[in-house]
């Protein structure tokens, strides 16, 4: 008895995984278990993508991702309507064209799809048909035809959610999950290196019991894609730290290079009034050129243009105008930060109003006051303000948060350092390091 139970178990365990079937050239699927199927699909390079389908009670599957296009996303249709009761609703989840390509499709045949409100704002300031906005109490959706949405926090992108289902212990993690045997970091254009550790530590806190992972792209895995996924992120975080120094450009550069991070510096307003070698009365010279030397110290491309005395509404124009020419380039909004000082905040809060991405970091030096809060209700993006407390020419910036509901996030910090209003006349290092770790997509403190 005991050798044959043996036997058997040998023929178990050597069995072949569920048959693959290949609906067209770079379009597959395959069978998971308790009517779970994996879907995969090629981009026209090559990259392979993962998704899911999960039954619902009453028949009919939730479809987790997109395919990367329209007809790959028609075909996972067609499949579902034959085999698997169709498709009721899908979700998808981030912003990405692996997640989010073949929304259109699913439009077309009225299935409705559903994402993070991040996903939507951000398919919307990047020109891609977005999803419509899942309810998120505190990070988490849970629906009573038995799975979750959960939004762990930063960590691939501002935006990326994962989708559970507790009683067949399946995880579907998008791109916000490496896979167990994963040997490249992938995709860290969009990335949050700081958050993500930490991120991966609150989805395992809530599904670490999963026995079935479905990563964004790799085979799919068990519960040690949590570990994986941890330590890509810290070696890709050790990786970007390394000292360099950046450049200084009064332009964005022609042919920027969209693995690097890019810092726009809009300085204050007597740098319009007396130029370059501007000098207060009361706080002394306005040290622009070791501000811009300091911040590309910190490993930014520079650039900073030197305005002409009333110049904003223009000035907002050309800085708009910039950004927009560097992510038509390649460069991921997440590397791209504008740190405004004084009036210089101000206009950088127009600015962050007109590009309305949510994935743009922001820091005002001291540039708040009456005027902050008019524009805030189209703010997008994280916000950071930073002053010194007593400030003669600036105040808080959190009625401006306030009248923002949209934002990604905002902190304030304010000093005492008694220097006033000439906190900003140097590159002091109470306001350099929390604006430049906020530049970078971390937190500030």
């Amino acid at each position: 008895m005991t050798l044959l139970l043996s036997a058997l178990l040998a023929v178990a365990l050597a069995a072949p995984p569920a048959a693959v079937e290949t609906l067209a050239p770079g379009v597959r699927v395959q069978p998971l278990r308790d009517g779970f199927w994996l879907h995969h699909t090629e981009s026209a390079d090559g990259i392979g993508s993962n998704g899911l389908f999960a039954p619902l009670p009453g028949g009919g599957v939730l479809l987790v991702d997109t395919a990367w296009s329209e007809p790959q996303t028609d075909l996972l249709l067609d499949f579902a309507e034959a085999r698997l009761g169709g498709v009721r609703e899908a979700i998808v989840t981030h912003a990405h064209g692996d997640r989010i390509g073949g929304l259109r499709a699913l439009r077309r045949r009225g299935v409705r799809a559903f994402g993070h409100p991040l996903t939507v704002s951000k398919a919307w300031a990047e020109g891609a048909l977005g999803p419509e906005a899942i309810a998120l109490r505190e990070g988490l959706h849970v629906d009573p035809r038995g799975f979750e949405v959960f939004y762990p926090g930063k960590g691939h992108t501002v935006d990326t959610i994962a989708v559970a289902f507790p009683a067949a212990k399946v995880l579907a993690g998008g791109c916000f999950l490496k896979s167990g045997v994963e040997t490249g970091p992938g995709y860290m254009g969009e990335a949050y290196l700081s958050d993500w550790p930490a991120s991966v530590d609150a989805l395992e806190a809530r599904y670490g019991t999963s026995t079935l992972i479905v990563p964004g792209h790799g085979p799919v895995s068990g519960a040690e894609a949590f570990t994986r996924t941890r330590e890509i992120a810290q070696a890709a975080r050790a990786a970007e730290e390394k000292p360099r120094t950046g450049g200084i450009h009064e332009l964005s550069p022609a042919k920027p290079d969209p693995s690097l991070r890019y810092l726009f510096y809009v300085h204050g307003r007597i740098l319009e009034e007396q130029g370059r070698a501007a000098t207060s009365p009361v706080f002394g010279r306005y040290e622009y050129d070791a501000i811009l030397k300091a911040l590309a110290g910190e490993g930014f491309e520079v650039i900073s243009e030197l305005r002409r005395d009333g110049d904003g509404d223009a000035f907002v124009r050309r800085l708009v105008e910039q950004i927009t020419r560097l992510r038509r380039a390649g460069v991921p909004a997440e590397r791209i930060a504008v740190v405004g000082a004084s009036r210089g905040g101000f206009l950088t809060l127009q600015a962050a109003a007109r590009l309305a991405h949510p994935g743009m970091s922001y820091v005002v030096l001291a540039g708040c006051g009456e005027a902050s809060a008019k524009n805030a209700a189209g703010l997008r993006g994280r916000v950071l303000s930073i002053y010194d407390d007593p400030d003669r020419h600036a105040t808080s910036c959190r009625p401006a948060f306030a009248a923002a509901p949209d934002l990604t996030e905002a902190d304030e910090i304010v000093l005492k350092t008694g220097r006033d209003h000439g906190l900003l006349y140097k590159p002091y290092p109470e306001w350099l390091k929390p604006a430049t770790a906020w530049a970078r997509g971390a937190r500030a403190r």
